[in-house]
């Protein structure tokens, strides 16, 4: 019994201990209870503010997630406050100040509770946003952190325009002592302010010895401000004033100047001094003295030159010429001073010369003129400058006269227009005679694939119970494709040239089979073997659809005529791709193109077949085929071995749109 009511005294012990602890939780459940009810008050009451405040205002979680932001802070970084309620602060904050800076923050924020640093938010469109942010840790009822509330006041613009204002000041920095002037700021006293390192370098001594002495003229003088110095006349004037003279070296050296003086006024206009602008001139005067020393060297050459040359006053009396003008009119150069062109001419020529000056004087501008000219007697043509002489007002007071003998220049000149005018005629001529025979070739060849179409027609029905009278009729059709074929070749320098074609996307292996279709009995006719190697695994080209069947038609039918029937040849048709291009191959082994032969292939009616009708067109229309949509062929060629003509053939319609413009270019330049 003892032992149970000792039990019995430390179970009530526990259950009154257990009671005490459920009561200091039922009252920390209350205090928590009253302190976030007294909390959600402040926040209501704060929230309007916190609204329309201009400033970023945020509340963060221990985990760094917004719980709540403000409107401004939504809208300047692009979301909605839907959408950045629960976003994590490494989705709007820099990287660099997240890695270096937040986390160490926020051990800091722990430990005192409040902080303040520089922050860099990122916007939805990846724009940055600078600017001071100030933190407040936020605790629990435990005393434990549970996130902060911040404030984030922008300062990007200030930043951005701190940034201008660096960059113009690097830039006036730069531009200051890179250039070659010496720009001074003087004071009233005549002292030099501030400069750059340009007056350094004119005096060949450091900027601590320039500052705060006299201006610039003051370092020849060493005395009293002259009154003829630039910067005097500028502050008695109010206006920029500019005067040349000499500096002085401690060595003794001297160099010239040219000095620009800008007066500086006050807010109030009062007078606070002058910009003294420097020039080193010393190279350009010893120019100008070379110039004169040259001028005596520049008259002799003058008076050498095989040209003629006179000046005119105003009134078109002649003031000089050179040897070679007076030796013309007989007279020594001074000899025509004060003399006019009645006084060398006849009238008529005179008159003429006279006219065309006062034209150019009145008009102020250069001419050249072809003009007759009269010679001891002897009547020629000269080629004529005439340019009109100014005064420092730009006022015209003369004329400058220089000409030349063009009188072989312009017999040689008409017998050329003479022999071009020839050329011209004999080339329209050929070009008939080419377009003839390109147009009656270009006719050929569909007349030609009707005939084949006929012929191959007529051999397939010939082995069945056709009807004769279907037979009779294709025999009565390639009659009159013969005949149309005769008319062609009769009336071929009448014919007319097609009309425009329109290119598109054209699949090579549908176009190459359609051909060796057609030209397969007559392949097998001459020996040859016909084969298209991968061509459907090639991608479109760019070009027009009947140039392209006739060029597979006119290389195909050109290997097959190669063909002499004897022995088995082969024809192989393959193709790659070339960046923009597709590469074609002709590949036959017949009997080759001699060397010398090879070079013309591509001309107009060279053949090297017999007299069989051929034109000696076929390759020429490839290569003008080719040209048009921005393509190019060339062949080579192994006697006894076989040929391979290489063609290439634009993929995108930007490559044959370049080759039109290009050609149009080129027609617009007679090219």
């Amino acid at each position: 019994m003892p032992d149970e009511s000792k039990k019995y005294a430390e179970l009530q012990k526990e259950i009154k201990s257990l009671r005490l602890r459920i009561g200091e939780i039922e009252r920390g459940k209350t205090q928590q209870k009253r302190a976030e009810e007294a909390l959600r008050e402040s926040e209501e009451k704060f929230r309007p503010f916190m609204e329309s405040a201009d400033d970023f205002m945020a509340i963060i979680d221990r985990d760094r997630n917004f719980t709540y932001v403000n409107e401004s802070m939504a809208r300047t970084l692009g979301y909605s406050k839907e959408e950045m309620v629960g976003m994590n602060v490494t989705q709007v904050l820099s990287k660099g100040d997240l890695e270096k800076k937040f986390k160490l923050k926020k051990e800091e924020l722990i430990t005192k509770g409040e902080i303040d640093f520089e922050a860099i938010w990122v916007t939805r469109d990846g724009e940055k946003l600078y600017g001071e942010l100030k933190a407040i840790a936020v605790y629990d009822s435990e005393g434990k952190y549970a996130g902060s509330r911040s404030v984030f006041h922008n300062i990007t613009k200030h930043r951005k325009a701190e940034d201008a204002l660096q960059k113009s000041e690097l830039l006036y920095r730069t531009l200051m002592e890179n250039i070659h002037l010496a720009i001074n700021f003087i004071d009233n006293d005549y002292r030099i302010v501030m400069t750059n390192a340009g007056l350094g370098k004119f005096f060949r001594k450091p900027l601590s010895e320039i500052i705060g002495k006299y201006c610039f003229k003051e370092f020849e003088k060493r005395n009293a401000v002259c009154s003829h110095c630039p910067g005097t006349r500028a502050m008695a004037t109010g206006r920029p004033a500019v005067v040349e003279t000499e500096g002085v070296r401690d060595d003794g050296s001297r160099f010239s100047v040219r000095l620009q003086a800008f007066p500086i006024f006050e807010a109030d206009n009062a007078l606070k001094g002058f910009v003294e602008v420097a020039e080193d001139v010393t190279e350009h005067r010893k120019a100008k003295e070379k110039l004169r020393e040259s001028e005596d060297k520049y008259r002799i050459l003058l008076e050498n030159l095989p040209q003629k040359i006179f000046l005119k006053d105003r009134s078109l009396a002649y003031v000089s010429c050179n040897v070679n003008y007076a030796d013309d009119l007989n007279i020594e150069p001074d000899e025509i001073v004060g003399k006019t062109d009645y006084d060398f001419y006849p009238k008529e020529l005179a008159e003429k010369y006279i006219a065309d000056d006062k034209r150019i004087m009145d008009s102020g501008k250069t001419e050249d003129i072809e003009e007759k000219y009269i010679q001891k007697g002897q009547e020629l043509f000269v080629h004529t400058i005439k340019t009109p002489i100014r005064n420092e007002q730009g006022n015209v007071i003369g004329l400058l006269g220089i000409f030349r003998d063009i009188t072989e220049h312009k017999k040689i000149e008409e017998e050329l227009n003479i022999y071009r005018e020839k050329m011209v005629r004999a080339e329209r001529l050929a070009s008939l005679g080419t377009l003839s025979a390109t147009v009656a070739h270009e006719l050929t060849q569909p007349l030609t694939v009707i005939r084949l179409s006929i012929e191959n027609s007529l051999e397939d029905l010939e082995d069945t119970s056709c009807c004769k009278t279907v037979i009779d009729g294709l025999r009565d059709a390639l009659t009159e494709v013969t005949n149309a074929t005769s008319v062609v070749d009769r009336f071929r320098n009448y014919a007319r040239q097609s009309a425009r074609k329109i290119p598109c996307e054209i699949k090579l292996g549908t176009v190459a089979g359609r051909i060796f279709q057609l030209l397969n009995k007559t392949a097998q006719h001459a020996n040859m073997t016909l084969q298209l190697k991968g061509l459907d695994k090639l991608p479109p080209v760019y070009s027009n659809e009947k140039d392209l069947e006739q060029l597979f038609f006119a290389l195909t039918e050109n290997a097959i005529q190669a063909a002499d029937g004897k022995k088995s040849n082969r024809l192989t048709i393959s193709g790659t791709v070339e960046g923009e291009y597709v590469e074609l191959r002709f590949i036959d082994n017949c009997s080759g193109i001699a060397p010398e032969n090879l070079d013309k292939i591509f001309d107009p009616f060279f053949t090297t077949g017999s007299d069989d009708g051929r034109t000696g067109l076929g390759l020429p229309i490839v290569q003008r085929i080719l040209s048009e949509c921005g393509g190019k062929i060339r062949a080579q060629s192994k006697p006894g071995k076989g040929t391979t003509f290489y063609v290439t053939l634009p993929i995108h319609s930007e490559v044959i749109k370049s080759a039109s413009a290009s050609r149009r270019r080129g027609s617009k330049h007679g090219k």
